[in-house]
């Protein structure tokens, strides 16, 4: 082989190799680009679709969820600012926390635990039954039940049960005064199951709390709505 022959194979294989290196970093480029986009969209949109499909929630992007999967979403914010708390972070003293889920089924929604509570709840507490709720009459709005003996009120839990602007019922419990949280429950069109809990130093307007909350869910919900 004359050396003429040899100096362009070697040339040859220099630009062989070239070319493949280049095509190989193409590929690679393109990979690394794929997953920055893939994880970017993945962490900026969270969303929870109804049972039946026709109901959409979308995070709104200046809140980080605790939780986010297809069957629950849960995110904090200051009140009234509405500002976001990072996942994580001990409970503030301004503090709301939602917990918002998909319903399973009307029978099984959240808005059945007020229900459940009148059906279930006795005229007097009954130190022979201990673990039953009992009534204890209305403060305005609220029909109010407790549980526990009222002689020992560090043991004590009181519930509130009132109709909101949807004419859905939300019940609102306060735990034992140890508990720094109210918690409550209620369904958003037996679409969404919606549980949120309260700072108690908030204070208890709960009627006004609770626009607020289920406001900042209805304003980020989509409806699908049925083709003519």
């Amino acid at each position: 082989m004359t050396k003429r022959k040899r100096s362009w194979l070697r040339i040859l294989g220099i630009v062989v190799m070239s070319l493949a290196i280049f095509i190989f970093c193409i590929f690679l480029s393109v990979v690394v680009f794929y997953l920055i986009v893939s994880n970017t969209k993945d962490d900026s949109v969270k969303q929870l679709h109804s049972k039946d499909g026709k109901a959409t929630f979308t995070l709104p992007v200046k809140y980080e969820a605790d939780d986010a999967d297809k069957n629950l979403i849960t995110f904090a914010f200051h009140y009234p600012s509405m500002e976001p708390i990072k996942p994580g972070n001990a409970p503030e003293k301004d503090q709301i926390k939602i917990y918002l889920s998909p319903t399973i089924a009307p029978d099984r929604s959240s808005a059945n635990y007020a229900k459940n509570l009148e059906d279930n709840a006795v005229d007097h507490f009954d130190p022979n039954r201990r673990g039953l709720e009992y009534r204890i009459g209305h403060q305005g709005i609220y029909r109010k039940y407790q549980l526990g003996n009222p002689d020992e009120p560090d043991d004590l839990s009181t519930y509130y049960v009132f109709q909101a602007s949807d004419r859905q019922l939300v019940t609102v419990k306060d735990p034992v005064p140890i508990i720094v949280l109210f918690k409550a429950h209620r369904t958003i069109d037996y679409r969404f199951d919606v549980q949120y809990t309260i700072a108690k130093k908030i204070g208890k307007d709960f009627v006004k709390i609770d626009e607020v909350v289920t406001t900042l869910i209805n304003q980020n919900t989509t409806i699908q709505t049925s083709k003519e």
